[in-house]
């Protein structure tokens, strides 16, 4: 029994001397798990977007973690020659994007617009229905194809 006992405490000491021996490890793992956590909290998905973006990068049906800048939506003021860089720009990072509302889309939009170009679509209540309409009525302003001859006939 004296044995038994001997060999207990024996293995209690050497566990009890292995767990101080561990303590500084675990202390590194709990602060390398709150530096993570930290981390993903502050990274955002690509795929969704936020108040910077519409860059959706998708791999293979996994999220991809990154941060990126800030993108800067295109301005139009309603010059013809200027529409289709600023329709191509604008079709990329707002009007193709699934994840954004036709309502959020049409806000975008009249956000990028300046002077002649908002005038054409100021009449147009903010609506998902009126997004598409105001659409319409910039391209047939601004990108009819008789206008864009026109204008660079006038250049």
């Amino acid at each position: 029994m004296k044995l038994l006992t001997c060999l207990i405490q024996k293995t209690e000491a050497a566990v009890v001397e292995h767990m101080k021996a561990l303590e500084p490890s675990y202390h590194v793992l709990a602060k390398v798990d709150l530096r993570l956590a930290a981390f993903n909290q502050s990274t955002k998905p690509i795929n969704t977007l936020g108040a910077s973006d519409g860059n959706n990068v998708q791999a293979q049906g996994s999220t991809v973690h990154c941060r990126l800048p800030k993108m800067q939506l295109p301005e139009f003021s309603g010059d013809p020659l200027a529409w289709q860089g600023f329709w191509d720009q604008f079709q990329v990072a707002i009007h193709s994007n699934t994840h954004i509302s036709d309502i959020d889309k049409f806000n975008y939009l009249k956000g990028c617009l300046k002077g002649e170009s908002l005038s054409a679509v100021s009449g147009l209540t903010l609506n998902s229905e009126n997004y598409q309409k105001a659409i319409e009525i910039l391209k047939g302003r601004f990108g009819n194809e008789q206008i864009l001859i026109s204008a660079h006939i006038e250049d």
